[in-house]
């Protein structure tokens, strides 16, 4: 073993393998690629409207003691998420068309049909005439 040409032969021989990384390093990869896949998804998840026009109505009008003559529907976003919902208006105006002597708004939750709150107004005791803050006012309920 000491011979000078023998340990030449030998160092030549060993090659240096491929660069080796800790497999701590592949191992945190691969979880926060899983971890910013899972997030992507969800909140792709959230922003999707499950519940059509035509559904959200039919669940509102459940949550009304009337018959609308009136409805209108918009597409809401609330919270700081940006939660999709729907707000649905439910009346019946008066024959003069002066005030309503019903009307509903009902929220719902755009991606699971939840009612999440239904605001009333008291009926108008005098047609024609205007609300007075006693015979008339806001009335909400929340939904848990």
């Amino acid at each position: 073993m000491d011979d000078p040409d023998r340990r030449s032969v030998l160092r030549h021989r060993v090659r240096p393998g491929p660069l080796q990384r800790p497999r701590w390093a592949a191992v945190a990869f691969v979880a926060v690629t899983f971890a910013a896949a899972l997030v992507f998804s969800l909140s792709c998840q959230r922003s999707q409207i499950r519940i059509s026009k035509e559904q959200a109505i039919t669940i509102a009008l459940r949550q009304v003691d009337f018959q609308p003559t009136r409805t209108q529907i918009r597409f809401v976003r609330q919270g700081l998420q940006g939660a999709p919902f729907w707000a649905v208006s439910l009346s019946q105006p008066s024959p003069n068309g002066k005030v309503y002597l019903r009307l509903a708004v009902v929220q719902l939750n755009a991606n699971t049909g939840d009612v999440a709150k239904v605001i009333r107004e008291k009926n108008v005791s005098v047609e024609g005439a205007t609300p007075s803050p006693q015979s008339s006012g806001q009335q909400e309920e929340s939904k848990p």
